[in-house]
């Protein structure tokens, strides 16, 4: 959704104000020979500015969220092996486009998701009392091992101390937590 300023909101309204008063025809087709020349004139020159800055406008929304679009998809399904051809796709870029978009918002993009996949460990770990192995294959590695030292290097401290640290139970046990 874009937001559009008081000026721009007053700017659109008097646009559609002046185009519901033109006569038409029984198919709904506007009669411009009927237009006054002034209206006519007006209406032009409001769209020739405002379409410049509404294309500025979209274009720096769009940049803006492709980086949470690309999140929104990898939470959607946190066990696939994300790759840049399968995002740009999603996104309808080509892979060097969207490469760059997402380079210039976030870095590189499998350090994005890996980013994005360790935020969820995290939330696995502190509010579950899931296995590791079975947190690291929910979040699409194949080997607890490999997990273990994406997040070692991530967040600097194992997986197993995570649960330590914050006094929640080990693995194996039956205690629950938040």
């Amino acid at each position: 959704i874009i937001n559009f300023s008081h000026e721009q909101t007053k700017d659109y309204t008097l646009i559609n104000a002046l185009i519901e008063s033109f006569p038409v025809t029984a198919t709904g087709e506007i009669l411009y020979d009927h237009v006054d020349e002034a209206k006519y004139m007006l209406i032009l020159s409001l769209i020739k500015q405002k379409n410049a800055a509404l294309e500025d406008m979209i274009l720096s929304y769009s940049s803006l969220t492709t980086s949470e679009k690309v999140a929104s998809l990898i939470m959607s399904d946190y066990s696939k092996n994300w790759k840049s051809k399968d995002l740009a796709m999603q996104m309808n870029m080509s892979v060097s486009t969207f490469k760059k978009k997402m380079y210039k918002d976030t870095g590189s993009v499998s350090s994005y998701i890996t980013k994005i996949k360790m935020i969820e460990a995290l939330r696995q770990l502190r509010r579950t009392n899931r296995p590791i192995n079975a947190i690291a294959i929910s979040l699409g590695y194949t080997s607890s091992s490999y997990f273990t030292s994406v997040f070692k290097k991530h967040f600097k401290i194992f997986p197993s101390e995570i649960r330590k640290n914050d006094g929640h139970p080990t693995e194996g046990s039956t205690e629950n937590y938040p």
